[in-house]
């Protein structure tokens, strides 16, 4: 893979276990991934920013991100079904289940959704408690570049942040 990119294997640094540069990407994940976003005709993912960020948004993509889509979504439920809510909690981070499913056993959400949109549940604790929401496709490929539950929810809220402050600043200088 050195020689493939041009890189000095002295020089690049990765894990013990041989993720490298910044997002940590596996030699099949530089690979296929690893992208040139700077225009600068080099793949850096130690020293340029811009690559990273590019190479992960890369990542995403290849992986089914579909741009200005639902990431996570409130879950609304009667407590009576609370034992189905954790159940379906306790399954795979995968959308294998129709809203209209959902539905059917009177789960419900605040956003417009089609029926046949498949979602799964994700339990968390908040300061308030046990908290569950429907995640989409977008946060099953937040968790396919990191297994990690609470990594896509840690992903999840920081990008909610963002848009708030990005938001908060826009409109301060109008």
């Amino acid at each position: 893979m050195c020689r493939e990119n041009k890189l000095d294997p002295r020089k690049i640094k990765g894990s013990y276990a041989g993720a490298l540069g910044k997002p940590q990407f596996i030699s099949s994940s530089y690979r296929h991934y690893a992208i040139d976003f700077n225009g600068d005709n080099v793949v850096d993912l130690w020293n340029s920013n811009e690559d990273v960020i590019g190479s992960v948004a890369n990542y995403f993509k290849k992986n089914g991100w579909k741009k200005n889509q639902l990431i996570m979504s409130n879950l609304i439920y009667e407590n009576s079904n609370k034992k189905y809510v954790e159940n379906e909690s306790k399954k795979t981070y995968k959308p294998k289940t129709s809203y209209e499913t959902f539905m059917n056993n009177e789960l419900y959400t605040d956003e417009t959704i089609m029926g046949n949109t498949l979602l799964s549940v994700i339990g968390r604790e908040e300061q308030e408690g046990k908290i569950y929401s429907f995640a989409h496709k977008n946060f099953y490929v937040i968790t396919r570049y990191n297994r990690s539950r609470l990594y896509a929810l840690a992903v999840y809220s920081l990008s909610n942040q963002i848009k708030k402050h990005k938001s908060e600043l826009e409109n301060h200088n109008l």
